[in-house]
């Protein structure tokens, strides 16, 4: 923090002093006064002191064990920082202070109400491309057949394309053999065999 303020500067034992001053016990019921100083101060007889002087009492011998050191440095700031202000200042700033939570409150309320839609628009997508998911397998194993299928008609083919390529050879080879008797006109076609 580059910016100290005189509260930075001040030991411990300093701030509790300071905080001491203005430390406001009026919530404290007369009995809760009465508990509280029984612990501090077991061998005095309280029933002595007024009201007011318990809390003086109280003020006096209050210790800060449950405050850390910056817990009391920011407790005496905002003190200093109200310590001038007047009744009406202190109920604006107030009021303020209760719109800004009533607005956080009902931000919260719409974060909450965007994220279930958030949740339920995520929900419909996965549930979409779970769909789509589905009927893209499918339509996979489809293809899949038709491929499969077209393999199965293009092994028939090739097998009757060997077959036709064996009956050509043959031809082939029937012609081109040495066998054949002579035909003596071939444009007649009783004499061909």
């Amino acid at each position: 923090m580059f910016f100290k303020d005189r509260f930075d500067k001040m030991t411990r034992k300093d701030l509790e002093e300071e905080i001491r001053v203005y430390k406001d016990f009026s919530k404290y019921t007369r009995k809760e006064l009465e508990k509280k100083l029984r612990v501090l101060l077991p061998d005095i007889n309280l029933n002595e002191f007024s009201d007011q002087e318990l809390e003086d009492l109280l003020r006096s011998n209050y210790t800060f064990s449950e405050y850390s050191t910056e817990e009391l440095r920011e407790e005496a700031r905002r003190h200093e920082r109200f310590e001038e202000w007047t009744r009406e200042e202190l109920e604006e700033d107030y009021e303020q202070l209760e719109n800004t939570e009533a607005n956080a409150e009902k931000y919260k309320n719409i974060k909450w109400i965007l994220i279930a839609v958030l949740c339920a628009f995520l929900g419909y997508y996965y549930g979409s491309m779970n769909t789509k998911l589905n009927y893209l397998e499918q339509r996979t194993e489809q293809l899949q057949q038709e491929l499969n299928f077209i393999e199965y008609q293009n092994e028939q083919l090739e097998d009757r394309v060997d077959t036709l390529s064996d009956i050509i050879d043959l031809i082939i080879i029937y012609i081109t053999s040495d066998d054949l008797p002579e035909v003596e006109n071939p444009s007649t076609s009783a004499q061909i065999i």
